[in-house]
């Protein structure tokens, strides 16, 4: 009898792996591993530079904000400091006419005290003034000039006139002054 064996017999091929495709194999996974961490990290790195990054942002947005804050505040001020200098030059002004008539006597009543002269008129216009007045003797009548043209309070003298009157038996001058005080 003949027997015939149809299942086939399995031939057992035995390879050798070569040492080089471990290598190559091994080399293959270990940079794959660095590769991915390396990009593991980078993406770490990464992430903490743009939170960072935000940080940063949102505190120079909030300094922004103070500053623009500030900015308003600023102007404000320089609004109200600009008003508060027109309303001190208006009453500035305003005290400058006010006082100006009383520093203007003041003046004149101490020019006038041991000196045997006294004013019939006196007129002021802005800072024009016109004075009219009478004195027993040309020396006191010039006396009285000089302490005006000393004084602070006036600027310059526009104008004289002086005239010889007698009443009553005693001959006076009678005089006539323009000055502009001083701005």
């Amino acid at each position: 009898m003949i027997t015939v064996n149809l299942l086939a017999q399995r031939q057992v091929i035995h390879r050798s792996f070569d040492s080089g495709l471990w290598r190559q194999i091994l080399f293959v996974v270990v940079v794959f591993l660095l590769v991915g961490s390396g990009c593991w990290e980078w993406d770490r790195l990464l992430e903490d530079h743009y939170q960072q990054l935000t940080k940063e942002k949102q505190r120079k947005e909030a300094m922004l904000v103070n500053l623009r804050t500030q900015g308003e505040q600023a102007e404000h001020l320089r609004n109200k400091q600009h008003d508060l200098l027109e309303a001190y030059q208006v009453l500035h002004v305003d005290s400058r006419k006010v006082f100006a008539p009383v520093q203007l006597l003041d003046e004149v009543s101490q020019s006038l005290e041991s000196l045997k002269i006294w004013l019939l008129k006196l007129s002021m216009e802005g800072s024009h003034v016109d004075m009219e007045g009478e004195g027993l003797t040309n020396a006191e009548v010039v006396q009285f000039l000089d302490h005006l043209e000393k004084s602070s309070s006036f600027q310059f003298l526009t104008g004289i006139e002086t005239t010889q009157q007698s009443y009553g038996g005693q001959t006076l001058r009678h005089f006539t002054i323009a000055f502009s005080l001083k701005e």
